[in-house]
């Protein structure tokens, strides 16, 4: 397929490369889980540390988290654990 990108000669036609049209989950439990939990507060262990913030989006591959006004980027396959934080 073809995607238009703007150049400082103006909009050029460029080829791109198809993806495949199948995604892999690496664990649809997980991906299913955390589709449930979106726009909440939610406290994440990684194989790096824990994160803990706003679930804006979750993706077959990763999520991402808005911690302090930025956004986390976190590998599926790299969570060991989640927990949605209740607000008192």
């Amino acid at each position: 397929f073809s995607l238009f990108a703007y150049t400082a000669k103006g909009f050029r036609e460029k080829e791109c490369v198809k993806m495949s049209e199948k995604w892999n989950i690496n664990d649809p439990y997980v991906y299913q889980a955390l589709t449930g939990l979106h726009n909440q507060s939610l406290a994440v262990q990684t194989t790096r540390g824990s994160v803990r913030g706003i679930l804006q989006q979750v993706m077959p591959d990763h999520i991402v988290i808005m911690m302090g006004g930025a956004p986390f980027y976190i590998r599926t396959a790299q969570i060991i654990w989640f927990q949605p934080i209740m607000c008192e």
